[in-house]
């Protein structure tokens, strides 16, 4: 969440300006909340994937106890796995910016204008 909040605060004030800040910080606030829990739970499943399947741990994860429940399936662990990865990198940046187009459409109309020429 760290990541999220500067960004979109930058494009928020950048030019051309919203007309209503608040407005836009009631509804980017909670939206943001809810993208950290969904991140939140993608990171945690992430961390548990490698030991719920010791099969897929690197070396460097040291996991050497296997849990008393069965494994999960490859596939499942690995989507776990690659959630994490996005959780932490990817999808902050991303939400930022998705916000800030969906919020402010006449700037992403400026900007757009401006690369497509």
């Amino acid at each position: 969440m760290m990541l999220v909040f500067p960004p979109l605060a930058a494009f928020m004030i950048a030019p051309p300006r919203v007309e209503s800040v608040w407005r836009m910080a009631a509804i980017a606030v909670p939206v943001l909340c809810l993208v950290f829990i969904l991140f939140l739970v993608l990171a945690v499943w992430g961390d548990l994937a490698p030991m719920l399947s010791p099969d897929l741990a690197s070396e460097s994860l040291g996991v050497r106890i296997r849990a008393d429940q069965p494994p999960l399936p490859a596939l499942l662990a690995q989507v776990a796995i690659i959630g994490r990865y996005v959780a932490y990198s990817i999808a902050p940046l991303l939400t930022a910016l998705i916000l800030w187009a969906t919020l402010h459409p006449r700037a992403l109309r400026a900007l757009a204008g401006e690369i497509g020429e």
